[in-house]
């Protein structure tokens, strides 16, 4: 297998530069050893090594396209999304409450590093890990039961709609605001927001991403 990632130098940051061990001092990330940190980016290597890097070339050729008014990705991408799914890596910073393994974030990261470094399409999955955050710290307990499972499942996938047509990547500058209704969980949203990534398309269950509207 054609070397895309150095383990190498992810070991020696997160043990000889971070001394990443130490956070199994809190009850939180007390499972987290050395051995099992060790393990862990193994597991991403070898996801990577089977699912991710042998489809990069490919994937990065055949883009998306529309047809119909439905999305179509790599075939590959569903693949990708349920497989990372199923291993848990979706779920894997969350609690062991919603499913998750507790994963320290360096641990997290430097397992990302090997996925995105064998093939970037593997953002697509991660992309979800924000929105479900976002619901996990503000959203309500029916929101959290309808909507947290199904994106750690890979069923479901949240989406990216990050900056504004003024802003560029000037995150300071946006200007979008939300005050709600006089209906209980409606907002009234004002602006525009632009790089929409991750939503529909036919890896996932179509029409079942986060847009309340649906």
């Amino acid at each position: 297998m054609e070397s895309y990632v150095s383990i190498r130098n992810l070991d020696f940051l997160l043990f000889e530069v971070f001394d990443a061990e130490r956070v199994n001092k809190f009850a939180y990330y007390a499972d987290y050893d050395k051995d099992l940190m060790r393990m862990t980016l193994a597991a991403a290597k070898e996801f990577a090594d089977k699912e991710l890097f042998p489809f990069a070339d490919e994937m990065d050729k055949k883009k998306a396209v529309m047809q119909n008014g439905i999305p179509h990705v790599h075939p590959q991408l569903k693949n990708i999304i349920r497989g990372l799914a199923d291993a848990g890596w979706i779920a894997s910073h969350s609690s062991h409450e919603w499913g998750g393994a507790q994963m320290p974030l360096m641990v997290l990261n430097s397992s990302s590093l090997i996925f995105f470094s064998a093939n970037i399409n593997a953002n697509y999955a991660f992309l979800t890990q924000g929105a479900s955050n976002l619901i996990y710290q503000f959203g309500s307990d029916s929101l959290k039961k309808t909507y947290i499972p199904k994106m750690y499942a890979g069923t479901w996938q949240g989406t990216m709609a990050l900056t504004e047509p003024q802003a560029g990547s000037s995150l300071s500058d946006i200007t979008t605001s939300a005050e709600p209704t006089q209906k209980e969980g409606v907002y009234k949203i004002v602006g525009q927001k632009i790089y929409i990534s991750g939503g529909d398309h036919d890896a996932i269950d179509l029409g079942q991403t986060l847009d309340p509207r649906r």
